[in-house]
């Protein structure tokens, strides 16, 4: 389409639109067309140089479907949007041009398991929307991702993961005023997102793969279920913050440490040293004699003594990385016994566990877990199942007699 396509006297009357609008502003140009009203406007830069444009085009629809009045009504809304994001105009950056901002300014600030998180679905979602300039970003693109996304046979949860990234991308990009619309994944529903339950240990389970670990992986899997400790607090702890003898500890001058105790203060994730998951994972976790001997003779063994030395830690004196133990021992484990094993099933079979013990609170579950409310602390409680497990035969056992097997 030529530049002459914009002169009032070069077209038609039926192409005539309203008088001319304000600087900046713009009714816009029917294109002359036998099947469809195709729109023609100015589309303005980012810098707000009113001579920094380029033709767009916006096809509103079928002249055999649509009236010419309500073709006026249409071009109308539509054209009060686009005079709206010219005086308050989105950037023509594409995503991937903004994306080390975003990270630079947002994602650098998060904690290490958060910046892995954001990196990790960057690189699935750049080759979708990265070529994609801010201002042209909608819900669709959106709708197109989750479309993508669920083909490739993503979970309903990756999915979500996903658009919560894109919202947090064009949070800031409004916080920039860098775009003006809505925060267009806010405007798409998934659905129901079913989250698929992880995995935790039965009594039995627990007893088989006990049993086949070595230290200081066995150490370090019996604080997990004694305390509920995730494997990135563990590697988190160092000497300082451990009690391991039937005596009160003063630590730093102030901090008093009950006898057989832990406090869990940091944590290491992928080796580097950082502030735990929620201020309700900073607690003191009290361990039998037995284990704190088992814990002696651990640091006996290791490397470094000194009060800055990690509690499990490798030939070299450094924390030791839960990731190389999941994938040289736990993932061979699992071949062997049929079943998960996982740091994090330790630390749920804890909750299961202590439902079992005459006397132990909810409240005292949800403190030693870490978690800020009961509901995720009863999630994994395979006790419950168990007790309700008895609703189904008694009622079966009822209507058809006892059991084969039982009688």
């Amino acid at each position: 389409m030529s530049h002459a396509a914009l002169n009032p006297a070069t077209i038609s009357a039926q192409e005539v639109v309203c008088e001319m609008p304000r600087k900046r502003e713009q009714n816009g140009w029917w294109v002359a067309s036998k099947t469809t009203w195709t729109l023609e406007y100015r589309k303005y830069g980012v810098d707000g140089d009113p001579k920094a444009w380029e033709l767009a085009y916006e096809q509103i629809g079928l002249k055999r479907e649509i009236g010419k009045r309500m073709a006026e009504q249409l071009r109308k809304t539509f054209m009060e949007d686009v005079n709206a994001a010219n005086r308050r105009p989105s950037s023509l950056m594409s995503v991937s041009q903004f994306w080390p901002r975003f990270e630079e300014q947002v994602i650098r600030k998060k904690k290490a398991s958060g910046q892995k998180h954001y990196r990790w679905f960057w690189k699935i979602l750049e080759p979708i929307i990265g070529r994609i300039s801010l201002a042209d970003f909608t819900p669709d693109h959106v709708e197109m991702v989750v479309r993508v996304l669920s083909e490739r046979g993503y979970s309903g949860q990756t999915v979500l993961h996903a658009k919560n990234v894109i919202s947090a991308l064009f949070k800031h990009a409004k916080r920039r005023r860098l775009y003006h619309h809505d925060n267009p994944a806010s405007l798409v529903e998934l659905g129901e997102v079913r989250h698929e339950k992880r995995p935790t240990y039965t009594e039995t389970q627990l007893r088989l793969v006990l049993g086949r670990l070595t230290s200081p992986v066995l150490e370090m899997a019996q604080l997990a279920v004694a305390t509920s400790m995730g494997p990135a607090e563990m590697c988190g702890i160092t000497l300082q913050w451990c009690n391991l003898t039937d005596r009160i500890k003063l630590v730093d001058g102030s901090s008093v440490l009950a006898p057989y105790c832990i406090a869990v203060k940091e944590n290491v994730y992928e080796g580097k040293r950082g502030s735990l998951k929620a201020s309700s994972r900073e607690r003191i976790e009290p361990i039998t004699p037995d284990l704190a001997a088992a814990l002696r003779l651990l640091v006996a063994r290791s490397k470094r003594q000194d009060e800055t030395a990690p509690l499990f830690q490798s030939k070299k004196g450094t924390p030791i990385d839960s990731h190389n133990i999941s994938n040289r021992v736990f993932k061979p484990l699992a071949q062997v016994l049929g079943f998960s094993v996982t740091w994090y099933a330790f630390r749920r079979a804890h909750s299961s566990l202590a439902a079992q013990i005459p006397g132990i609170s909810v409240d005292d579950r949800v403190r030693a877990m870490g978690h800020a409310d009961a509901r995720m602390t009863m999630y994994y409680n395979v006790a419950e199942v168990e007790r309700r497990r008895q609703i189904p035969e008694k009622i079966l056992e009822m209507l058809m007699g006892e059991p084969e097997g039982r009688a």
